[in-house]
């Protein structure tokens, strides 16, 4: 299949799954998807998979019945009489649904691109290029890899799916004009300094007399249309050292950089829309990496990092911005992240979880499949045996940690499927980093435990959260967006049914449970017929910059929770209805 072709399925995929997770007005059997348009008109969509976790995959062609005469269309044609049929449903004013349909031309031609690069790379066998293999992106979401401000030549030159690799601008700032906020504990003074000196290797260390500052070529561009960064560059408060010379490799979430020979990643504000949100960080989101650095860094911390190794959480220790009329620019705001020595050593075990669960094909092979295959031939044991010693794996390594998190310590980590990189060993996934630090919240629990031992936790920062929406969050982003998305890859590359691995995860979450001090969120799962789920086909239809949401729990709907819906019969473990 060409890239084009490819492309428009995967986009396909994307758009419907993401509709049907938040809108009811369709019919669907394991065959077909149907959309009544009005009183005369339908559309048949066919299905080559049907699955009980909502991650369909369909056939490029359609069929449109209008007045008893059908006919075959292609995904081009039938996609305006989907969103032309929304947008009178909902009312949706012609400019939104303009920018709407621009986003998702440009998410389907982005990803075309990254198909034709997509062919000739080898499997992830390295960190950056694990990172770098998530050509399709979030698969509930209608335009996944939209990039808004991005030009094509920017796309080639910053977009991990474009295998991109860029130069950081070196700036010299002055002390009154760099804002530092570190975590407690934190004592590395002169980080940004020593990933200068590692990366760049400069004869002459004394070369800069103040701060050094690193800013991202592209937002450097924005920058410069700033009155009072030129106002800086102006006065000589902030001086221009060097455009560097070492290579920086975006990762999975785009804004993120890595380096081999850095100690740390940096995470840049970017003036550019992805998904849902404008990723220009703010000081309120970046404060909750300080507090996760010292929560893991206290005797409390420590001792859940002892009991569980094969889970490692990348922190955030500290961030820097710069000073622009008095006050801190957020576009401007750069975040430490550790860089662990696996990472650095660029060894070849390491996928986030995305890329390993995207329905991508290779040769007729999903990354996933390649894993298990390996695996399958390496034990000698079938697929299917397989499958369920990858799941057992898969929730000893993020499942369990992340639950005893929650249950015993309070912590609440947003761990949905880029924040996520797995380790394999023998092909089998056995360890788990979780990164993204400011999706970090805390239960009363985490609240009580950690309050008098972290000054930064206080209530008004907004990421102590009570029990309705602390669960939904944190099971939406754990289950519904990482476990449900391995299962359905889980269920395509072994040919295992769907329902016979999710009975397998509601044992695994029935034993866990009792090893928590907490239990109440994983019991939901097992006995609340619906589940929440972030609504990102409506955010993006409606045009709403997530971040700047009053109330971010607004945008989440309801779904019907497969753990729950499929009912265990205690004595013979079938399910009692699918």
């Amino acid at each position: 299949m060409s890239p084009e072709n490819q492309a428009q399925l995967y986009s396909k995929q994307c758009f419907l799954n993401s509709l049907l997770r938040e809108w009811n007005g369709f019919e669907i059997d394991t065959t077909h998807l149907k959309i009544s348009l009005n009183s005369e008109s339908s559309l048949k969509i066919p299905l080559t998979y049907h699955s009980l976790l909502g991650v369909h995959e369909y056939t490029l062609t359609d069929e449109f019945t209008k007045n008893g005469t059908t006919t075959n269309l292609t995904w081009d044609q039938s996609k305006p009489l989907i969103l032309d049929f929304l947008a009178r449903e909902f009312e949706l004013d012609p400019a939104e649904l303009e920018v709407f349909k621009s986003r998702l031309m440009d998410s389907e031609q982005n990803m075309q691109e990254a198909l034709k690069i997509e062919e000739e790379a080898p499997w992830p066998r390295r960190f950056i290029q694990g990172e770098q293999s998530l050509v399709i992106g979030h698969n509930f979401h209608p335009t996944p890899k939209s990039r808004d401000q991005f030009s094509d030549e920017d796309w080639l030159a910053y977009a991990p799916e474009a295998k991109a690799s860029l130069q950081l601008e070196w700036y010299q700032v002055e002390d009154d004009i760099l804002d530092y906020k570190k975590a407690e504990l934190f004592e590395d003074n002169e980080a940004l300094r020593d990933i200068y000196i590692q990366t760049e290797n400069p004869e002459e260390t004394t070369e800069v007399n103040g701060k050094v500052f690193p800013i991202h070529p592209w937002q450097e561009r924005v920058l410069m249309q700033s009155r009072p960064f030129l106002q800086l560059l102006k006065s000589g408060k902030v001086k221009k050292i060097k455009t560097g010379s070492s290579h920086w490799y975006p990762t999975s979430s785009l804004r993120s950089l890595y380096n081999p020979n850095a100690k740390y990643m940096l995470k840049f504000s970017l003036s550019v829309r992805l998904t849902n949100s404008l990723r220009v960080l703010t000081s309120e989101e970046v404060i909750r990496g300080l507090q996760v650095y010292d929560v893991f860094n206290s005797n409390l911390g420590r001792t859940y990092q002892s009991e569980n190794p094969q889970f490692q959480i990348l922190k955030e220790p500290a961030f820097f911005a710069l000073r622009l009329s008095d006050e801190i620019a957020n576009e401007t705001i750069v975040v430490l992240r550790e860089n662990p020595q696996e990472f650095q050593n660029n060894n070849s075990n390491f996928i986030t979880l995305a890329s390993l669960t995207q329905s991508l094909e290779k040769k007729g092979e999903t990354l996933m499949g390649n894993y298990l295959n390996k695996y399958a031939q390496l034990k000698g044991r079938s697929l299917a045996s397989s499958a369920f010693d990858f799941l057992d794996a898969f929730a000893n390594a993020v499942i369990k940690p992340m639950y005893n998190a929650q249950g015993n310590y309070g912590i609440l980590l947003g761990a949905h499927q880029q924040n996520l990189v797995i380790e394999f060993c023998d092909n089998l996934p056995t360890k788990a980093y979780f990164r993204d630090c400011q999706g970090t919240g805390y239960t009363e629990l985490g609240f009580k435990n950690f309050s008098s031992l972290v000054a930064n936790i206080k209530r008004e920062n907004g990421n102590v959260l009570d029990s309705t929406m602390g669960e939904a969050l944190f099971n939406y982003y754990l289950i519904v967006n990482s476990l449900f998305n391995f299962i359905a890859s889980l269920a395509k590359a072994s040919s295992v049914a769907e329902v016979e691995l999710i009975k397998c995860a509601q044992k695994i979450i029935e034993r866990q449970s009792q090893e928590l001090q907490d239990n109440t969120y994983m019991k939901s799962l097992l006995e609340k017929s619906q589940i929440f789920h972030k609504g990102n086909f409506f955010c993006c239809f409606n045009n709403i910059n997530e971040n700047t949401q009053e109330n971010p729990f607004a945008i989440y709907t309801k779904i019907t929770n497969p753990l729950a819906f499929i009912n265990l019969n205690r004595e013979t473990g079938e399910p009692a209805h699918v």
